[in-house]
């Protein structure tokens, strides 16, 4: 996964990864592909609940978001 590479920053790359999963989000719909886009929505919640940027509060909400 892109947020444990061992090169850069952990924050830039929790963002990268935040947003490859936002993106894998739009081909991996729950009528097309169930499975991965459950694997990638738990993926992002996990992205989010240890993310290092923004308010502590607004990402356990992002995290949990549908």
């Amino acid at each position: 996964m892109i947020q444990q590479f061992p090169l850069g920053s952990k924050a830039s790359n929790m963002e990268i990864a935040i947003a490859g999963y936002k993106i894998a989000l739009t081909v991996y719909t729950p009528s097309t592909f169930p499975e991965n886009w459950a694997r990638t929505q738990n993926n992002l919640g996990n992205a989010y609940s240890d993310r290092i940027l923004a308010e502590r509060a607004e990402n356990i909400e992002q995290a949990i978001a549908p």
